[in-house]
Parts: C-alpha cells; sequence; structure tokens
C-alpha cells in the first residue's frame, strides 16, 4: 500500500496525505490544463481552422441527370436519378413544408394532434401573460 500511495504523490494525483494510526486519508487536487503557447496572455483552445468552400454545381445537363451532392465516398461519384416510376409512392406524398402542419390536416384524435394542439395552447397561455404583465 506504502508504494501505490509513494506512485500516486510521485504522479502528482494526490496533493496531501494524511496517515493517521488505522487508516490513510487523501485529498484530490484537479489538474486543469495548462495553457497553449508562451508569455503574454496566450488563450486556451483549440486553432482555428478555415472553412472548406464546397463548389456548387452549375451544369444543367448534371444536375437533371445526378443527385449532386450525395456522393459519400472519397473516390465514388454522384448516383444518377432513375425514372420516377423506380420510387416508392409515399416519396411523392412526403410533406416537404418546413412549416408545421395545421390542426385540420392531422387525423382526428391522433396523439401528434393532441402534442400539437397543447403546445398552441401554451404558446396562447404565454402570450395573454405578457399582455397582462405590460398592463399592470
Amino acid at each position: 500500500m506504502a508504494a501505490c500511495i509513494r506512485c500516486a504523490c510521485a504522479l502528482g494525483k494526490i496533493n496531501f496525505l494524511s496517515v493517521g494510526k488505522s487508516s490513510v486519508s487523501k485529498i484530490s487536487v484537479a489538474n486543469y490544463a495548462k495553457k497553449v503557447g508562451g508569455k503574454g496572455g496566450a488563450k486556451m483552445g483549440a486553432q482555428r481552422v478555415a472553412k472548406v468552400l464546397l463548389e456548387v454545381e452549375t451544369d444543367a445537363a448534371k444536375l437533371t441527370k445526378y443527385c449532386c451532392g450525395a456522393n459519400i465516398t472519397v473516390h465514388g461519384k454522384d448516383p444518377e436519378l432513375k425514372a420516377d416510376s423506380e420510387y416508392p409512392d409515399w416519396l411523392w406524398s412526403m410533406r416537404t413544408a418546413r412549416s408545421p402542419p395545421k390542426l385540420s390536416e392531422y387525423e382526428e384524435d391522433s396523439f401528434e394532434m393532441w402534442r400539437r394542439k397543447k403546445k398552441l395552447a401554451l404558446r396562447r397561455q404565454n402570450r395573454l401573460r405578457s399582455l397582462e404583465d405590460i398592463k399592470s
């Protein structure tokens, strides 16, 4: 046990040891990262990495034949677009709007409809509270 304590002290993991008759107590020290760089208030942290700007494809023939930007391999090429009949039917009925659907578009008594109703009610309640705060 004494060898372990000496090793821990040598490594700087334990700052202070208190040895009693029947027990050994230790107080740990937080080992923070050292500042990077030299004198003069050097800042800590990683160095900045320049942003990589990707070129935008402007060739109309290539845009109509390939799915540009879908290639995830280093030495691969963009996948070729297929005829509409080769894709599943649900793909064409997918909702692509960024705004949430209206309440009338949800199925009756669905979980999503009630979650949306709750969110709208909370927004309304918060708006009314803020108006009450302004009046008083």
